[in-house]
Order: structure tokens, then sequence, then C-alpha cells
């Protein structure tokens, strides 16, 4: 039987007390057998990957060494897939002529985080905790048809 997956994310200013539930939730998790996508930012991304065993991970990361991030688990968007989930991500985001390359490639990595890296595997759950500002961009990405 293939893992369930779901996606640990959220903003890199989550409240303490949130982090410290985001990572009791992803041991909970790991130990039930899940395996955890996120995004190795700091923050939220960081209190499930710290709850969370190595083999039991995968963090999309938007360049190599994304953060300090490093080893098995990561994984870095082939140029092909990179292209596909920008194209994803720019029809999503409001403000995408604005963003840099390196907050593209960022955002990019966010849809392989919730769609899978060929955006047909999404993820069974999502878990996050997000400022207003950027709720509407994850709802709209969530309800993406694969």
């Amino acid at each position: 039987m293939t893992a369930l997956i779901y996606a640990g994310i959220g903003a890199r200013r989550t409240p303490p007390k949130v982090l410290s539930d985001m990572r009791v939730m992803s041991k909970w998790l790991a130990r039930q057998g899940w395996r955890l996508a996120t995004g190795g930012a700091d923050g939220a991304d960081g209190a499930f990957i710290g709850g969370t065993p190595e083999d039991q991970r995968t963090l999309w990361l938007p360049w190599t060494g994304y953060n300090g991030h490093g080893g098995p688990n990561c994984r870095v968007l082939p140029v092909e897939a990179m292209a596909e989930c920008m194209e994803v991500a720019a029809r999503l985001h409001p403000s995408w002529a604005r963003c840099s390359p390196g907050a593209r490639k960022l955002h990019a990595r966010n849809v392989a985080i919730l769609l899978g890296e060929q955006l047909n595997r999404p993820v069974d759950a999502c878990i996050a905790w997000t400022n207003v500002a950027v709720q509407g961009m994850l709802r709209r990405v969530v309800q993406w048809p694969a």
C-alpha cells in the first residue's frame, strides 16, 4: 500500500504555540505511517521537519542547498517539472508578473508540495497555518484539478 502523504506548510512567522502543535502533529502522523511533503523554509516547514523522521519526509526545494538543506530526502524540481509547476503557479498567483525569479521558484515548489512533481499526485491532507494574505493562493492550489 502506498503511504498517505500530507503537506505540512505555513508561514515563516507562525506563532510559537502553533509551531509546537505542528511538531506534535507531525510526530503523531509519522507514527501512523504518513509521509510529509514540505518546502524547507523556516517557521512552519521547520516545525514539521523537526517532528518527522528523515525517511518519512520529502523536502521540495526551490534550488539546491535552499536554507541549508541537503540529503536524500531533498528534491529540486527538474527543469521541465519546474516549468510545469511555474505554469500552474502563474495562473493562480495574482501578481505573478511582479515576482522575482527566486520567488517564482518558491511558488513552483509550493505547487509540487501540494500536487506532486508531475502534478498528478495531490497530497491526501494539508496542515497549514497562514496569514490572511496567502489563504486565497493556498485554496486555489488545493482545488486545482489533477
